[in-house]
């Protein structure tokens, strides 16, 4: 017993000490785009949802604005290819709620992050591992709203891009 306890404080302090990243569980599986006649001055937006699994990469695009994210997607997706997955979504301004099943989802990454095209600089939006549902409130100039609350009932089934 004393041999197991020794054996687990001397992991966590090697963890504390090394600060290693690990892959974690997550359950994220369906979004909700609400959007508004009014939102982005009655222009489209772009919307991707990117699910990572190595850790620098995680590292910074967890930081990344989305401004920086859609001016240099090609590159990241080139040369990232094999440690993403993405989702991408272009609501119009229009006043309705859609929601979407993420198809091909994995439980376990480094974490999942939205970037949102708004043209003000805006910080992304990183989906809590917990989270198993968000709901997005696109308003005129920004997002009105997040929640991880209510899940919707019907859903619209969505692949992934092929990258």
């Amino acid at each position: 017993m004393i041999n197991r306890i020794t054996r687990k404080i001397v992991f966590l302090l090697s963890l504390a000490l090394f600060g290693c990243d690990f892959m974690s569980r997550n359950n994220f599986k369906t979004v909700s785009l609400v959007t508004h006649h009014t939102m982005n001055n009655n222009s489209v937006l772009r919307v991707d949802i990117v699910q990572v699994f190595e850790a620098d990469l995680w590292k910074m695009l967890s930081k990344m604005s989305n401004q920086d994210y859609f001016s240099q997607k090609e590159d990241i997706i080139k040369q990232n290819n094999l440690n993403i997955k993405l989702w991408s979504f272009e609501p119009i301004p229009q006043t309705k709620t859609s929601s979407f099943q993420l198809q091909n989802w994995k439980n376990i990454s480094y974490g999942a992050v939205m970037f949102i095209s708004y043209s003000s600089k805006q910080k992304n939006i990183i989906i809590p591992n917990s989270a198993t549902h968000i709901s997005i409130a696109l308003g005129d100039k920004k997002i009105e709203n997040i929640s991880t609350r209510t899940k919707p009932k019907c859903t619209i089934r969505r692949e992934e891009e092929k990258i």
